[in-house]
């Protein structure tokens, strides 16, 4: 049995789970900066935000810096965003092996699997983590123009390129539920950019990989936008769960699930949560609820992670929309 279908048999109710951790900087007053470079800092914002919302299960703050960085990637940071990529690394193929060898882990890994390790501790929910998906990292390393165009013209380079990002990726994984993770959220937004049968090739074929070979807790594979083409394909990696995000028709998406699948969104989290009011919240809460009705593999959240500047009222209204 989906090992997150036996958590969801926990309720009586529709779980709910927003994509969040940012907003709980409001609550202690740190900046982004600090609470993504010092794990007490992050660790106290997330107890902070499980406190105030009581959400069924909290994830740690979203950066998909975290690899990169590690592998070598100049940063570019600033107090109140989160960071980007700077520069690559790779602009000759020859040079793909040098990048990973003797990586293992590093950088900020170890602080992210300490906030997992501090958030589990202290909370009786699950606590999710999130590793970046292998070609959104080959994106940040080779940038996404290179690897766009290696698709059609080097893909056995593009192919060593993900292999190797894989491996990183899933010790990371196994340093986080060490750590005390529950979930794995694989975030893979740049697939979004390829088609079906490119995405099998160059993104679903590693996802399959990770989540079989290197997830041994729940694991969920997230795509920005409208990934509706995709779903399909996304499906057959065999995640426990999609998250989804808001431009999706879930009912629609139910519909052509092939597994056992659950799906996870997908609210608005920047018109709606973070743009709306209490009582537009929970009238998208409601709408979305009353669309899954009848339809058991669905956990409420948000589309995408919710902005730091969320109002406090509208996550608990979200929350309040299910409870």
């Amino acid at each position: 049995m989906n090992p997150l279908k036996i958590f969801m048999n926990n309720f009586d109710r529709t779980p709910v789970i927003p994509l969040m951790g940012f907003p709980g900087i409001q609550l202690t007053g740190v900046s982004i900066k600090e609470a993504l470079f010092d794990p007490q800092a992050q660790i106290n914002a997330l107890l902070a935000l499980g406190a105030e919302t009581r959400p069924d299960a909290l994830f740690t703050m979203m950066d998909l810096t975290v690899e990169a960085q590690f592998l070598g990637c100049e940063l570019k940071i600033s107090d109140n965003d989160p960071p980007a990529v700077a520069k690559g690394l790779l602009e000759d193929a020859d040079h793909v092996e040098e990048i990973f060898e003797n990586k293992v882990t590093g950088g900020r890994m170890p602080l992210f699997a300490e906030v997992a390790a501090g958030v589990k501790k202290e909370l009786d929910i699950p606590v999710g983590s999130y590793v970046i998906g292998p070609f959104t990292l080959a994106c940040e390393i080779m940038g996404i123009n290179r690897v766009m165009k290696a698709t059609r013209k080097n893909p056995d380079m593009l192919h060593q390129l993900l292999s190797y990002a894989s491996r990183v990726i899933m010790d990371y994984i196994r340093l986080l539920e060490n750590a005390g993770a529950d979930l794995i959220c694989i975030l893979e937004p740049s697939a979004m950019m390829i088609s079906p049968v490119q995405f099998e090739e160059f993104s679903g074929r590693y996802c399959q990989h990770i989540i079989r070979e290197g997830i041994k807790q729940i694991s969920i594979l997230h795509i920005c936008g409208d990934t509706s083409h995709l779903i399909a394909e996304m499906e057959k990696t065999g995640p426990d769960a999609l998250s989804l995000d808001k431009q999706v028709n879930f009912p629609n998406a139910h519909q052509s699930l092939q597994h056992d699948t659950v799906l996870i969104g997908n609210v608005d989290p920047v018109s709606v949560v973070t743009f709306g009011d209490a009582d537009s919240v929970k009238h998208r809460c409601r709408e979305l609820l009353d669309a899954m009705q009848g339809k058991e593999n669905f956990i409420l959240s948000t589309g995408c992670d919710v902005p730091p500047n969320a109002p406090m009222d509208n996550i608990k209204a979200m929350i309040a929309a299910v409870k």
